[in-house]
């Protein structure tokens, strides 16, 4: 594809400048490309639909001081024009720009050509800042020994040559290199092919794999759920493991006293037995008379009873106090169980440990003194810390907490007032945004309306001047003098003619760059508007919502009329 300034046939391009697809890609290249390079103005694809002449100047001018920083940007319409061709003339761009399509920049026949131009500039561009991050591509830079390497070798020197036969029209040259670049491929394609079925079966077997490694993941979320119970009734066991171990502990303690008094028993037992023994040789050596016998017969008696009564009581009190100590057991488990729960729930209110978010360096702590249980006489022995202490501190966090309730209330009350408001002022400008946009359509109209008038009037003028010259033609016999007065009088009247309609057409561009200006940061202020409601409400439910379950978490320790009443009236927020 050659034009006529490399010594070729001017060639039409092959791009499809007219397809919208392509279109929108290159809008893209060119945005992403000015963004990349900190372009200094505003660029969004709206505008390079159809852009301004003066957006143009910009993106243009901005491209060209890439290649020369010294490139001057300050310069006059017709100079501009100018000076644009010729930067793509000595950049060696293959396609014609004309001046009239720089005069109209956003006409649907001129913006498409345009556009491809600034495309293949940032491809330019591009390539030119690939190259001088890699140092150039230089054939020697390339591994002999390595077959990609080499691939890409070829594939430069082809460039390079198929490059110059281009750019010199030689169409058999750029044929051959053409040919001989697949030729040089052919042996490479064949290893690639076979490597290519050999990683092809290597991938069958990885998704063979992978797809019974599947299957086994199939049945993980009931393992899971499995290991989950498991968990549970481990923790569930090692609880019950310790209480045991500490029942086990009281029980010993108890047998050890048991024996204890066991052994004092039996050297008591000793001693009466002596005692008797030696009741039992006085009574032998000595002589009893009926009465006497009679005396001790009664006596025996009655310390049988009493021994019967003794072992009678001491059984209800050994019944008694292992029904008391059961009871004592019982009452510790709840005690345990109690604190657990207050525990979890002022963890969970951030009140432990003392260096919690709500603790405030308080101590909301309440522990048991285990070893104290069966030697307590009072609910002080074995609480180290006064529960009264403990009550007041949540009394003052309850009352903390109902204040900041009240305050969340008249914040969300605001908040609403806030929302309806700002719901009101965007109503009040989607319906100027639609007055705006009825506006442009009438001066849309009347633009068309006018620009139809001036044409006709400068195609009048044509006609005219046309008229004009015919009759300077016939005047021409009359003096040489009286024609070029006339005609001097005919091209005034024609230059300001036209000076008229390129007023007319300049004041026409201006108004419809400040209307569409206006309508864009009509759009933009309403888009971030939009978005700062959206970004209040969110903060303002996620702020209601924390707040909601710290509520809940406080209700559920303090289950009372008055707590629930509490989380019903915020839960009406």
């Amino acid at each position: 594809r050659r034009s006529s300034a490399f010594g070729g046939k001017r060639a039409a391009d092959p791009r499809p400048l007219m397809d919208k697809q392509f279109t929108n890609e290159a809008i893209g290249t060119v945005i992403e490309f000015l963004l990349s390079r900190n372009y200094d103005h505003r660029i969004d694809p709206s505008l390079l639909k159809r852009p301004t002449g003066r957006d143009f100047k910009d993106i243009v001018s901005f491209l060209f001081t890439q290649i020369d920083p010294h490139w001057n940007a300050n310069l006059k319409a017709g100079k501009f024009e100018e000076e644009v061709i010729n930067m793509f003339k000595t950049l060696k761009y293959p396609y014609t720009i004309s001046k009239t399509s720089l005069s109209a920049v956003g006409s649907p026949h001129a913006w498409p050509q345009l556009l491809g131009a600034l495309t293949w500039l940032v491809e330019l561009l591009t390539y030119d800042a690939e190259v001088k991050a890699s140092g150039g591509h230089r054939a020697g830079d390339f591994d002999q020994d390595d077959v990609a390497q080499e691939g890409d070798r070829l594939f430069v020197d082809y460039l390079g040559q198929a490059y110059r036969a281009f750019l010199s029209g030689d169409d058999d040259l750029f044929n051959e290199l053409e040919h001989d670049f697949a030729q040089s491929f052919a042996a490479t394609i064949d290893d690639l092919e076979a490597q290519t079925k050999v990683l092809a079966e290597k991938q069958s077997t990885l998704v063979a794999e992978i797809d019974v490694e599947k299957a086994h993941g199939a049945s993980m979320p009931e393992k899971k759920k499995k290991l989950a119970t498991l968990k549970a009734d481990l923790a569930k066991f090692t609880e019950f493991k310790n209480n045991l171990e500490a029942h086990k502990l009281a029980l010993e303690t108890k047998n050890k006293d048991r024996k204890e008094a066991v052994e004092v028993a039996n050297t008591q037992l000793e001693e009466t037995d002596k005692q008797v023994k030696l009741l039992h040789e006085r009574v032998d050596s000595q002589e009893l008379s009926a009465v006497d016998a009679e005396r001790m017969v009664k006596e025996r008696e009655r310390l049988q009873v009493g021994l019967a009564e003794a072992t009678e009581y001491h059984k209800e009190m050994r019944q008694l106090y292992f029904g008391e100590d059961m009871a004592l057991s019982n009452k510790t488990e709840d005690l345990e169980r109690a604190l657990h729960s207050y525990t979890s729930h002022a963890t969970a209110l951030q009140l432990l440990p003392a260096t919690a978010k709500n603790a405030q360096g308080r101590d909301f702590k309440i522990s048991v003194d285990k070893e104290k249980l069966r030697t307590a006489t009072c609910v002080a022995d074995v609480l180290p810390k006064e529960p009264s202490t403990v009550k007041a501190q949540l009394s003052e966090f309850k009352g903390l907490i109902s204040a900041q309730v009240s305050e969340a209330k008249n914040e969300l009350l605001h908040l609403l007032d806030q929302q309806e408001a700002s719901e009101e002022a965007l109503s009040d400008a989607t319906d100027a945004l639609d007055t705006i946009r009825n506006r442009i359509a009438r001066l849309e109209d009347q633009y068309k309306r006018e620009k139809e008038g001036m044409e006709a009037t400068v195609s009048e003028r044509q006609r005219e001047q046309e008229q004009m010259e015919g009759d300077l033609d016939e005047l021409r016999l009359d003096g040489a003098a009286e024609i070029e007065r006339r005609q001097r009088e005919q091209h005034k009247v024609v230059a300001e003619l036209r000076a008229e309609a390129e007023d007319q057409h300049q004041e026409c561009e201006g108004e419809y760059r400040r209307v569409h200006d206006n309508i864009l940061n009509a759009l933009g202020q309403l888009a971030d508007y939009k978005e700062h409601v959206q970004r209040r409400l969110a903060e303002t439910s996620e702020y209601y919502q924390q707040r909601e379950e710290d509520m809940a978490s406080l209700v559920a320790t303090d289950p009372t009329e008055e707590g629930q009443r509490r989380l019903a009236d915020t839960s009406e927020y």
